[in-house]
């Protein structure tokens, strides 16, 4: 066993963990977390000085930032899988990764303080209300792109590991319904139900 990943189960080390189970890779997970402040303690520093999470190592090689890591391990130990062979679908899979992390993920990072850390009195729900009004309408174009598929690019890909952690947010954190966009409410579902991703959802709860 060679990769580690470091992060708390509910933050984005999850995709991480969600992408080596879906490779097969043989692969420990050690829970870091800003709760009790072991993302500041000198051995995870030596990791990551920054002390944000998710890290991940795999012998001399040592990765920050969740995609980037779930790159590494898709290149590596998911050739023909999630990782696909043909370069255009790779291309692809990097073209809704790139979707994800720049129409979708900021606003998730947004809202995500109002609708789960905060009271209903004390958020913004004015805010709250214009950043859903950006975003959702933005999951059109995955609608269109899902048409006919059961996953974004026909077969499963790391494209829809990147993608699917940001519906799950919308839907499991947020509360909110997918039900304007039928196909990507069905993927999202689909993507949930996959053997990898539910033992990953056992292991969040039970280190609740």
């Amino acid at each position: 066993m060679s990769i580690v990943i470091y992060g708390s189960i509910g933050s984005r080390a999850s995709r991480c963990l969600w992408t080596a189970e879906e490779t097969g890779a043989a692969y420990q997970w050690i829970s870091i977390t800003t709760l009790d402040g072991s993302n500041r303690k000198p051995d995870y520093l030596a990791i990551n000085p920054s002390g944000k999470i998710p890290a991940m190592t795999d012998g001399d090689v040592v990765m920050t930032e969740s995609m980037a890591i779930n790159q590494y391990i898709a290149l590596n130990y998911g050739q023909g899988g999630v990782w696909p062979n043909d370069r255009a679908s790779q291309a692809r899979v990097l073209q809704w990764t790139f979707w994800s992390a720049t129409e979708i993920e900021y606003y998730i990072g947004a809202i995500f303080p109002h609708l789960v850390m905060k009271s209903a009195a004390d958020r913004d729900q004015a805010l709250v209300e214009r950043l859903l009004g950006e975003m959702m309408p933005k999951f059109a174009e995955l609608e269109s792109a899902l048409a006919g598929k059961d996953y974004v690019l026909g077969a499963f890909t790391l494209a829809d590991i990147n993608l699917s952690v940001q519906t799950f947010s919308i839907v499991d954190r947020f509360g909110l319904d997918l039900a304007p966009y039928p196909n990507v409410r069905a993927w999202t579902e689909r993507c949930r139900e996959r053997p990898a991703r539910r033992k990953i959802d056992a292991l969040a709860v039970a280190a609740k």
